[in-house]
């Protein structure tokens, strides 16, 4: 068992948890805790970030339909000249 201070910063309480219990916990700095009192009892429940599915554009490219109005008009910018000074 470890024993922590509470400490004033500014306007706030501030509690450190120490890094052995962070990573028991899988949290870190930027983790989201749901905070709980019941029968004098504190508890801190990280909240489990859910994983965000990852795209190759190859993938999102693939869903696109080759014959819609906003496909035909982008193929318009590809044979346009340069009208500034853009890198090519």
């Amino acid at each position: 068992m470890k024993t922590v201070s509470i400490r004033k910063q500014g306007g706030a309480a501030i509690m450190t948890i120490p890094p052995d219990i962070l990573k028991s916990l899988d949290a870190g700095v930027g983790s989201q805790l749901v905070l709980n009192v019941q029968d004098g009892v504190f508890t801190a429940t990280p909240i489990k970030a859910v994983s965000r599915k990852h795209y190759k554009l190859a993938d999102l490219l693939s869903q696109c339909d080759k014959n819609s109005p906003i496909n035909s008009e982008m193929a318009a910018w590809d044979i346009m000249a340069p009208v500034g000074s853009e890198l090519l």
